[in-house]
Order: structure tokens, then C-alpha cells, then sequence
């Protein structure tokens, strides 16, 4: 109990603030806050999974701590929660609305998966897509 304790107080160390130091800063950035207000910023700080504070490298210093690590960006753009997971919508939309048959076992269930689709398409339609695999 008591090592559990004292592991929890050593992983989250607080500043002056009384709050939990960063656990990532990022600073010399052009930090793009999303906010049309103050649409760039110049330095970001991270705790856990959130971002804690934008601002200036002088307004974010004041969360770093002994153990937070700091990325100097040297002037690059830094976006935050960019993630490209390079989908391409009307195609990816359409996949996921096909008749699934990459892991039909036989050329039976191949057949059964394209009628029970055919019986829900209107008459005139056609069944599009069908990811399969050739090799099975």
C-alpha cells in the first residue's frame, strides 16, 4: 500500500502551482490552437493525454518540470491531434457498405452472401464492391 502510494506521488510531480507538472513540451513552434481568436501560439504543454496550456514559451514554462521533456520545434508547424489515417471517403464508405466476402470458406457461402445482399437490393440496382480474397 504504502510503495503504491508513493509510486503514484513520484509519477505525478507538482510544481509551485500545486499542480502536475508536463509531461511534454513543445516550444519555438507555430502551435495552431484552432481558435480564431488566437489562431497561433508558440509553445504547447502536455500532461497525460491532454494538452494543459498554449501560449507563449514563457507562459508554458511555468509547467515544466525535472522529468518533462521538451521539443524544441525550431519554427515548424505543430498541429494538434492530427492524425491522417489516409481514408478515402467515398470509397472507404462504400467498402464498408459491400457484401464482405474475404473470409468466405467455400464458393457456397461466396454464393449465399451475394443472395442474401441481392434480396435487400432494389430491383434494377446493382451489388457493388465485394472484397474478396483470390487466394482463398
Amino acid at each position: 500500500m504504502m510503495f503504491g502510494l508513493l509510486a503514484c506521488l513520484l509519477t505525478h510531480e507538482q510544481g509551485s502551482a500545486g499542480r502536475p507538472y508536463a509531461d511534454l513540451m513543445i516550444t519555438n513552434g507555430r502551435v495552431w490552437t484552432v481558435d480564431a481568436q488566437r489562431p497561433e501560439a508558440e509553445a504547447v504543454a502536455v500532461s497525460g493525454d491532454r494538452i494543459v496550456a498554449v501560449g507563449s514559451v514563457e507562459q508554458v514554462k511555468e509547467w515544466q518540470g525535472p522529468h518533462t521533456k521538451v521539443i524544441d520545434a525550431k519554427g515548424k508547424l505543430v498541429l494538434p491531434g492530427f492524425n491522417d489515417s489516409h481514408v478515402h471517403f467515398t470509397g472507404g464508405g462504400m467498402q464498408l457498405d459491400a457484401v464482405q466476402l474475404k473470409d468466405a470458406d467455400s464458393p457456397g457461402e461466396f454464393a449465399d452472401r451475394i443472395a442474401r445482399r441481392a434480396v435487400q437490393t432494389q430491383s434494377g440496382e446493382w451489388i457493388l464492391e465485394g472484397n474478396w480474397d483470390d487466394q482463398r
